[in-house]
């Protein structure tokens, strides 16, 4: 448990810092240690630490960024869960993990995808699979939406991650694929994600948002590194 306390803290000390970043950091570690909390108990933490952000900067949010992508996460959550459903799980770990690795290392490289409709499309079709499969919605978002106003971006991709990590959860749930105890362990976790996420805004205004960006990315491909290692 402490290990997970310990992801938990790590993720949302990101996320108050930065905006952004949960997902990333704790999916690949929690798929190592607590499999069993991947994707319900994640996606319950997800919606409440990105829906805070969104809410602090409501008015900074792009509505027609975040409709095109719900609307293409609607099909790229049916893939991810046929996905879930028809791959073993070792293989598909090795999938996220390779996704993890390869979206860490191209925005430490400042790759950047083209903030097109048909880039937008994708992304969110992407996102929609990965956050069925491993509550990880982040990494396609991430290098589609660059503007030059960082609250904007801060705002809009929370925006997506909370309607998306909310919907998905239910779904997760209506199918049975996450319980009771998934909610009890996402109520006990509440306190450490309050305590990182307090923290990190506490000390924002002295840690540079791109540094904890570009530590959070470096963290992320750890993590998939590790879970890949785990895999083979």
């Amino acid at each position: 448990m402490a290990a997970v306390v310990g992801i938990v803290l790590a993720g949302s000390l990101v996320q108050g810092v930065s905006g952004s970043g949960f997902g990333v950091v704790t999916a690949p570690a929690l798929l190592m240690v607590a499999p069993q909390l991947v994707p319900t108990t994640l996606l319950c933490l997800a919606t409440v630490a990105c829906g805070f952000g969104a809410w602090r900067e409501r008015t900074h949010i792009d509505w027609a960024f975040v409709s095109r992508c719900l609307i293409a996460a609607v099909p790229g959550t049916a893939t991810g869960l046929v996905a879930v459903h028809l791959v073993a799980a070792p293989t598909l770990e090795v999938g996220i993990a390779t996704a993890v690795i390869l979206g860490g290392v191209a925005g430490l490289c400042g790759a950047r995808v083209p903030l097109s409709h048909r880039g937008t499309v994708a992304a969110g079709f992407l996102s929609g699979a990965l956050n069925y499969a491993a509550a990880l919605p982040g990494p396609p978002l991430a290098l589609t939406y660059r503007t030059p106003d960082a609250a904007q971006i801060r705002a809009t991709l929370s925006a997506v991650f909370t309607m998306m990590s909310l919907a998905t959860s239910i779904v997760v749930t209506t199918i049975g694929r996450g319980g009771i105890e998934n909610l009890k362990a996402a109520a006990l976790l509440a306190a450490p994600l309050a305590v990182g996420i307090a923290f990190g805004r506490r000390i924002a205004p002295w840690v540079s948002a791109t540094w904890t960006a570009r530590a959070g990315m470096s963290l992320s491909v750890l993590a998939g590194l590790g879970l890949l290692l785990n895999n083979v």
